[in-house]
């Protein structure tokens, strides 16, 4: 059987459209649900809305994290790298990810230009 992710972490429900507003963490990440590097060692806010045209409201969008919210999530791009492919390893070991499909994670975590 597949495993089982705890479910994304809802704030309220309501009767309209957006319909649920998620928990989020300081990053502005979703709380819950299937984790992976890119949320729980994040460069970036992952938001599900997106007001754009056609299917840009479909995939949300990215807002960057700042220079100074990076700074003080990370030491340096050897921490950052290191806490990277601890969340690769923790996705993988929960059955979320596949081995094949980490070599592809951690080389752009090497390639990421870390801000000093």
């Amino acid at each position: 059987a597949p495993p089982i992710a705890p479910l994304l972490e809802v704030d309220v429900v309501l009767e309209e459209s957006p319909w649920v507003v998620l928990n989020r963490d300081t990053n502005g990440n979703a709380l819950g649900g299937v984790r992976s590097p890119h949320v729980d060692v994040p460069v970036a806010t992952l938001d599900s809305i997106n007001g754009g045209i056609f299917f840009c409201r479909l995939f949300g969008r990215t807002i960057p994290l700042t220079v100074d919210q990076i700074n003080s999530l990370y030491l340096s791009k050897t921490d950052f790298t290191t806490q990277w492919s601890n969340a690769i390893n923790t996705t993988v070991a929960a059955g979320f990810m596949r081995p094949a499909d980490t070599a592809a994670l951690a080389a752009a975590a090497e390639a990421w230009d870390f801000p000093n």
